[in-house]
């Protein structure tokens, strides 16, 4: 088992954005990272559908490689900063990221249009609230959002599985071509993880000047 813990530096974006309800209409204020729906965001719109929404905020950078990372959006999320479009994403419930490559310093504006249809396009569960459903509806932007800091070379993703015998086995991806090292790459007699005893062990990745820790546990089922 494993688990990717960041260390990098991270500049929060939750907190004060705008939101757009209908197409064409005015921009107010919402709280991120809760949906419109949530009393929480500073609307709490419980009862009224908005199927495409779209929300913006301007952010301040200090300069340097960045990447952007939003924790959840439902349903399809597209992603535009400046007014250059950075890509989209689809799913509600998974984290997706850009890499924004040198981000000059200063003001930068962040928009991101969403599309929620309530009746096709996505599996059915929590989208209406009638019809014997209970839960609330969930539009936008719903976990947090931030930046990282990162090298100019830098690790991109990871996996990581750890066997009883000790050893750990890492699938680790790189924005360039760069020897990474991993420590430690394996434990001998492994204490096994288990409810009684949830032992960890602490591991980290290095490449050129990029390095992130996590932990892996060692058991098997």
């Amino acid at each position: 088992m494993a688990a990717p813990t960041v260390s990098r530096h991270r500049q929060s974006l939750d907190g004060q954005w705008e939101i757009q309800l209908e197409p064409g209409g005015a921009f107010v204020p919402i709280r991120v990272p809760f949906t419109f729906e949530a009393a929480l965001s500073g609307i709490g719109a419980v009862d009224e559908i908005h199927e495409r929404v779209v929300y913006r905020r301007s952010f301040d950078w200090e300069g340097g490689h960045a990447v952007l990372r939003f924790g959840a959006v439902d349903w399809r999320a597209s992603v535009l900063l400046d007014g250059a479009p950075l890509g989209s994403h689809t799913g509600g419930y998974t984290q997706f990221s850009f890499e924004l490559g040198e981000l000059p310093r200063g003001e930068h504006e962040l928009m991101v249009e969403v599309e929620d249809p309530a009746e096709a396009g996505q599996p059915k569960g929590k989208q209406r609230g009638s019809d014997g459903i209970w839960y609330t509806r969930a539009t936008g932007i719903w976990r947090p959002v931030w930046l990282e800091h990162v090298p100019a070379v830098h690790i991109t993703s990871f996996a990581m599985h750890a066997r009883v015998d000790g050893t750990i086995d890492a699938d680790v991806s790189t924005n360039e071509p760069i020897d990474v090292h991993i420590e430690p790459d394996g434990v001998h007699m492994p204490r096994l993880w288990s409810p009684d005893d949830p032992f960890l062990y602490d591991v980290t990745l290095r490449a050129g000047d990029d390095e992130l820790t996590t932990y892996v546990a060692f058991r098997s089922i």
